[in-house]
This record gives C-alpha cells, sequence and structure tokens, in this order.
C-alpha cells in the first residue's frame, strides 16, 4: 500500500470501490472519491469525501482530483461504456476522446490509454488489489464443495476460449457445459450473460461452470475479472455447478461471505492455473 500521500479513487459500479475505500478507511489512510456517474452506485459513498462527476468531464475530474491533494490513483468497479450523446464532455474530455478514439478501441485498448494519460498528469496508478491484497483469488478449490473430473474439464475448455477470445479483446469471461460453450460475455456484462445463459442450459441438474479470466494483453492495474457473492446467487439461480477464476489475476470480492454463500447453495469455487 502506498505509505505517503492522499488516494483517489475513480470509483465504477460494483462492490469494489467500497472495499477499497473501507480497507484505507481502517489504514487510516486519507481518500477522496471520484463516483462517476451512472454507473449504478448505491449510496455508500455518502459518509466519505466524494464528488460525483460525469465520465467525460476529464477537466472537472483532474481538478478535483488536485484540489484534494490526491497523489495516487486506483481505478475500481465495472463501467458501462456510454453513447457519445450521454458523455457530458468537457474541453479535456473532448480532446481525450480525440486522442484515444473510444469508439473503435476494445475495452482493454481503451483503459491502458486511460491509465498512460493519467500517469502523465502526474498520478501515480495503483491496482485496487494493492489496497486490497486479500480479495486476489488463490489457486485450487476454495469451497467444501468440489468440483467433478466434468467440471474439470469444463474449466480446461473455457480458459481455452476465454484466452482467444480476450487476446481479440472481446471478453473475460465464457459458461461451459459438457463442453459446449453456452455464452460468451460481451459488452453486457457477466450478470446478463449468466441471465441468458439459464434458458440455454442441456440440463436442468447442477452442471456447467462460469469461467472468468484476465486477458492475455491486458493491464494488471484495473479491470481484473472478479466475483462477489452476488454473482454465487446468479449462477445458482442459472443452475450452474461453480465458477473458475484465474489464480493471481482476478479478484474475489467480500472472500468470507462469497465461499460461505457459494457452500451453502453447494456451487464451487476454484483457482485455476494453466498446468
Amino acid at each position: 500500500m502506498h505509505a505517503g500521500g492522499k488516494v483517489g479513487i475513480l470509483c465504477g459500479g460494483g462492490l469494489l470501490p467500497k472495499l477499497v475505500a473501507e480497507a484505507l478507511q481502517a489504514n487510516q489512510q486519507p481518500f477522496f472519491l471520484v463516483v462517476l456517474e451512472g454507473q449504478n452506485q448505491r449510496d455508500w459513498y455518502q459518509n466519505y469525501p466524494h464528488v460525483v462527476v460525469a465520465m467525460g468531464s476529464v477537466g472537472l475530474i483532474l481538478k478535483m482530483l488536485r484540489e484534494n491533494d490526491v497523489k495516487v490513483l486506483t481505478l475500481a468497479g465495472s463501467v458501462k461504456r456510454p453513447s457519445l450523446d450521454k458523455l457530458k464532455l468537457d474541453w479535456q474530455g473532448v480532446k481525450w476522446l480525440a486522442r484515444m478514439k473510444l469508439f473503435r478501441s476494445g475495452d482493454d485498448q481503451t483503459l491502458s490509454w486511460v491509465i498512460d494519460a493519467l500517469a502523465k498528469e502526474g498520478f501515480e496508478v495503483q491496482a485496487p488489489h494493492d489496497f486490497i491484497p486479500q480479495a486476489l483469488t488463490p489457486k485450487g478449490v476454495l469451497t467444501t464443495v468440489q468440483p467433478d473430473a466434468d467440471a474439470f474439464r469444463d474449466m480446461d475448455r473455457g480458459f481455452d476460449v476465454a484466452k482467444t477470445l480476450g487476446a481479440l479483446d472481446v471478453g473475460q469471461a465464457v459458461i461451459v457445459e459438457h463442453g459446449l460453450v453456452l455464452s460468451v460475455e460481451g459488452i453486457e456484462g457477466t450478470a446478463e450473460m449468466i441471465k441468458r445463459t439459464k434458458a440455454l442450459k442441456r440440463e436442468d441438474k447442477k452442471t456447467g461452470a462460469l469461467i472468468k479470466a484476465a486477458k492475455p494483453q491486458q493491464t494488471k492495474l484495473a479491470d481484473l475479472p472478479a466475483i462477489g457473492p452476488d454473482t454465487i446467487d446468479q449462477l445458482a439461480d442459472c443452475g450452474l455447478a461453480g465458477v473458475a477464476l484465474e489464480a493471481g489475476s482476478s479478484l474475489i470480492l467480500d472472500l468470507d461471505q462469497t465461499l460461505a454463500k457459494a457452500n451453502k447453495k453447494g456451487i464451487f469455487v476454484y483457482g485455476y492455473v494453466k498446468e
């Protein structure tokens, strides 16, 4: 963890920004939140120093970070790519948009460009898991529920497919049942992918697995594949047997609660390493 200087958290949606903020508070590290408007956050940030800003207001974001003496930045949470007419661009945002070619780039390309641009503005960019290292997925079976031989075959197949698609900057997740790829993650995100897979499953019993893997070329500073307690509920509703995540390159948010829920619902969680 960074020893000196205030930490700024660029907050997208999901649980990750909240967990980073709680870790910083517990360690008495000063921080400031830039909450990106329209990213489905709940009101958890209200009791922390923060500002809510439109994603395209880059100049305002940089101004607020500097006014609040932020030295270190971390990008935490999911961000939905907006349509151009909803970006609310300021002049700095217009310049960034022109340079990064946002609407002709994949997520990884865009994210890498943004991180480089923030570094050029004088901020030290760190990964969210630098502040919550316990969230990094460990290797092996993490639940009392054990994957069977069929599940291991689905994992092997799923990781091959996920890495191939990731190299094309397509997505980070697939769902495989008995070796058949049922779903590939697109722009909709993991939760919606799981939801639409329910109608595609070939068996009513608990089979198949969600596989999440980092893209081969992606930065490790942001947007690592992640699951949390809500993911377990979604897997159970879909009738899937479990989830495999790339060990060391993915996050399990609220680890204890996620694994407790998985055990209760009969869902395995596995930290995968390609042998």
